[in-house]
């Protein structure tokens, strides 16, 4: 999902045909933020992240495993939020990109994913 687009199939082609970007589960938005505010590929500092807009990314990529999967999120007990905040803690698109392997390789999507080096 680092630099996948996912939109969604309900409204995509009313959208497009009156020019509309379509509605769409990805970080998008987040980029758009940054690029308003920095030059995120030059600059040594980023601002800081609203609150409310990691909420609205953690809302996006829980709502696309949903999909994905046909799962509902495991959400992790209070206990292994340290962990998963961790260093060595695997990043967050590895993560979403293994559970959508897994549901591909269950038969839960039709289709297939393509191997995508790591980053």
């Amino acid at each position: 999902p680092d630099s996948s687009r996912y939109w969604l199939a309900e409204g995509y082609e009313a959208r497009v045909a009156a020019g509309l970007e379509p509605k769409n589960i990805d970080k998008e938005f987040l980029r758009i933020w940054f690029r308003e505010r920095c030059d995120p590929y030059a600059d040594k500092e980023l601002p800081e992240v609203p609150p409310d807009l990691l909420c609205e990314l953690s809302r996006r990529y829980i709502l696309l495993y949903e999909l994905i999967t046909g799962r509902e999120f495991p959400f992790p007990a209070a206990s292994e939020v340290a962990a998963l905040a961790a260093p060595s803690a695997p990043a967050a698109d590895d993560l979403l990109a293994a559970a959508v392997k897994e549901a591909f390789d269950a038969g839960l999507v039709p289709g297939g994913i393509p191997e995508t080096p790591s980053v």
